[in-house]
């Protein structure tokens, strides 16, 4: 079930849905045509945007690094990793580009936190975004 009231509830859901499937199939053909159109969700450059992605992004990598077979395996758990290093660099820059008062800070030293211990090399060790 999609989360109400959210967006990017496809990566909030579709890693579950694979999990509990019996067989996946693969075909070398790319089948899919994604197009990016003014107004859609994945132009929208809103707090909230950044945030149910960032959530859903960040419950996905908890979810899966505790499965043993990810948990053990680093090429998974540098994909999960390398895709939240990717959302936080995002949301940094476009944080940095929106006035002092329409930020939440406490999203962000929760976004920071995390780089920190996981990605010191996307920025400094003190890097602290509410300052």
């Amino acid at each position: 079930m999609f989360p109400a009231g959210h967006n990017y509830e496809d990566v909030a859901t579709l890693y579950k849905v694979i999990l509990n499937v019996h067989a996946v199939s693969c075909i070398p053909k790319p089948l899919y045509h994604y197009q990016k159109r003014r107004g859609s969700i994945v132009c929208d450059y809103s707090m909230k945007n950044f945030m149910d992605n960032w959530n859903f992004r960040f419950n996905m990598y908890l979810d899966l690094s505790t499965i043993p077979e990810i948990k053990n395996n680093r090429e998974c758990v540098n994909k999960l990793e390398e895709r939240l290093a990717i959302v936080a660099a995002i949301i940094w820059r476009w944080a940095y580009g929106i006035p002092r008062e329409q930020r939440d800070y406490v999203f962000l030293n929760r976004v920071s936190s995390f780089a920190r211990t996981h990605f010191p090399v996307l920025g400094y060790a003190d890097l602290n975004l509410a300052c």
